[in-house]
């Protein structure tokens, strides 16, 4: 005879209702303005490291704050720093 074992259901990471997700995207969205108002001149790959996410994750809080209006780069990529508005 088999013995059997509860196994919860499976879920897939993610799923659900979506609060949870959004209130860690917010969470990093306010963690890179406030490191982007600290150092303007920080990168990308610094601020993956100090979020401890990565560099894609970081694009894409980037790319929401940009579409936002709440952040904007001055200058170029090479030279240039964040605005925080």
């Amino acid at each position: 005879m088999r013995k059997t074992s509860y196994r919860p259901p499976y879920t897939v990471s993610g799923e659900g209702d979506g609060k949870s997700s959004q209130k860690s995207d917010q969470k990093s969205d306010q963690k890179i303005a406030d490191l982007m108002r600290e150092r303007p001149e920080i990168t990308i790959a610094e601020l993956a490291e100090a979020t401890g996410l990565s560099l894609s994750g970081d694009k894409k809080n980037i790319r929401k704050l940009k579409d936002a209006n709440r952040i904007r780069r001055v200058a170029p990529d090479k030279g240039g720093y964040w605005e925080v508005v």
